[in-house]
């Protein structure tokens, strides 16, 4: 269905064009590698490298434990479950 619309040529394009990884915050730990649901993710020559098979889940950016992955120059930092809730630091 979404062949027709040109939808999954993007799709496939998605972290070619938008996400980058910080190799200076990337640790090399593997998570994403081992998380992406269609195996887009590899190593290689000591860098994270995209295949054409994402399906722009977005899964590597929110599971990074060290922020590395950016979307559109931006980064996402991951929740902190001992941060004090809204009302607790007011």
């Amino acid at each position: 269905m979404f062949s027709n619309l040109g939808h999954d040529k993007y799709i496939a394009a998605f972290p070619a064009t938008v996400l980058k990884v910080d190799s200076k915050k990337c640790v090399k730990c593997g998570i994403c590698v081992k998380q992406c649901p269609n195996g887009n993710i590899s190593f290689e020559n000591g860098t994270i490298t995209f295949g054409r098979g994402c399906a722009a889940c977005s899964r590597c950016m929110h599971i990074c434990p060290k922020n590395a992955y950016e979307y559109m120059d931006k980064t996402f930092e991951q929740y902190d479950l001992k941060q004090k809730s809204i009302l607790e630091q007011l």
